[in-house]
């Protein structure tokens, strides 16, 4: 599993390949960029854990798993849990906000407010969808006939400038920093051992197995339309789109330089972009109107299937081929 370091989640490459293509006269471009900073500051947050989460004080057998997605069989949804930890007598589950200012929370009205400035944002109560998820994971844990077992749903700050503040205190809600002094505390208050090293192993590996990663579909998000990303590729050192292919290289008549790999950041944006299935002559266009043999040549190697087998096929790009 992922212990400690976290890894770059994949809509985070979606978002920056999206901006990559889409141009920045669009008028979707800022609204597109801000959502994406959004995302970016979420993840670092829980980046951030990295440090903290190397000097806890855990069971040898105990493990740590980051950015979990999950399917409930019942209804076929997905749930998300930011930190979990798991150990022989209890499991942690944390969800990580890296919001500024002051933050006002009121867990009664699953609310919590962002005062920044002048300005006043709501949003969802982190200790609530904490809760939500340790249901939903006991749910999992008992449709993969893993015996029960407690499970803490906490909630953390991680950014340390931020203040928290609430009308009553809330034992579930601090600081990333207290994160260890948190874990020792329920290593202490649990001392009946619930899952044996087998179960253990059993989970990890099952939690591995079952992990899947979103894919989020930012055309469709945005009702962008295909064309809009599929613009001409450019150069990787002035960015013009005045380029040729000459000898298995791609040569730039604006700054004259040559270089073999100009295409592959494009078409691993068209597949990060999921923009499905297109013709031959679309890819030919993309990629500076080369001649149909070489664009062929230049995708075949991640192409993942053929919508037809006769006249008028077309091309999809996978991105695990890159």
């Amino acid at each position: 599993m992922n212990t400690f370091k976290l890894k770059r989640p994949l809509y985070l490459y979606q978002y920056e390949a999206l901006l990559r293509r889409l141009p920045q006269r669009h008028a979707q471009y800022n609204a597109i960029k801000k959502d994406y900073h959004k995302y970016l500051a979420g993840f670092q947050g829980e980046e951030s854990l990295d440090y903290i989460l190397s000097i806890v004080n855990l069971h040898k057998e105990a493990f740590i798993c980051r950015g979990l997605r999950l399917k409930n069989k019942a209804n076929d949804y997905f749930f998300q849990i930011d930190l979990l930890v798991v150990t022989p007598y209890f499991i942690y589950i944390g969800e990580v906000k890296n919001h500024t200012g002051k933050l006002v929370f009121e867990p009664d009205y699953g609310q919590m407010t962002q005062l920044k400035g002048e300005a006043a944002n709501t949003y969802p109560c982190p200790l609530q969808q904490s809760k939500r998820q340790a249901r939903q994971l006991q749910v999992w844990l008992s449709d993969h006939s893993l015996q029960e077992t407690p499970v803490y749903a906490h909630a953390m700050i991680s950014n340390p400038h931020s203040q928290i503040s609430s009308n009553t205190p809330i034992p579930e809600l601090y600081h990333a920093d207290l994160l260890p002094e948190m874990l020792d505390s329920l290593n202490l208050t649990n001392s009946k051992r619930i899952y044996t090293r087998a179960h253990l192993q059993k989970l990890e590996k099952l939690l591995k197995k079952e992990n899947e990663e979103a894919n989020h579909f930012l055309i469709e998000k945005y009702n962008l339309h295909s064309h809009e990303v599929i613009q001409t590729i450019c150069c990787r050192f002035c960015s013009s789109r005045r380029l040729r292919r000459f000898r298995q290289k791609w040569y730039c008549t604006s700054c004259r330089e040559k270089d073999e790999q100009t295409h592959m950041e494009g078409l691993q944006d068209l597949a990060l972009l999921n923009v499905g299935f297109q013709s031959l002559s679309t890819y030919r266009i993309f990629l500076a109107h080369i001649s149909a043999a070489t664009a062929k040549g230049l995708i075949s190697p991640y192409v993942i299937a053929n919508e037809y087998k006769c006249k008028g096929r077309k091309y999809k790009l996978d991105i695990n081929k890159f």
